[in-house]
C-alpha cells in the first residue's frame, strides 16, 4: 500500500487536488481506506491503489456514478 501526499497524486493518476477534495467533501471517498489525515505533518495522505480501484469499479450509487462520469477525462 502506498500512501502519498496530495501533490504527488498527479504523478500516478490525473486527478486535481480540487477534484479529490470535492470527492472527500461529498463523502464519496472513505477515510482510512482511500485517505488518512495526518495532523502531525499537516497532510492528507492518499492510497493510490484504493483510489485507482475506486475509479475503475462499477458503482450502484447514482451520485458516485455521476461523479465518476465527470472524472472520465483522467
Amino acid at each position: 500500500m502506498k500512501w502519498v501526499k496530495i501533490g504527488q497524486v498527479t504523478n500516478y493518476i490525473s486527478l486535481s487536488e480540487q477534484k479529490i477534495r470535492q470527492l472527500i467533501h461529498d463523502d464519496l471517498l472513505e477515510e482510512g481506506i482511500h485517505y488518512v489525515k495526518n495532523p502531525h505533518i499537516g497532510h492528507t495522505l492518499f492510497n493510490l491503489e484504493a483510489l485507482e480501484k475506486w475509479l475503475l469499479q462499477d458503482v450502484e450509487s447514482t451520485t458516485a456514478k455521476h461523479m465518476k462520469e465527470l472524472l472520465k477525462e483522467w
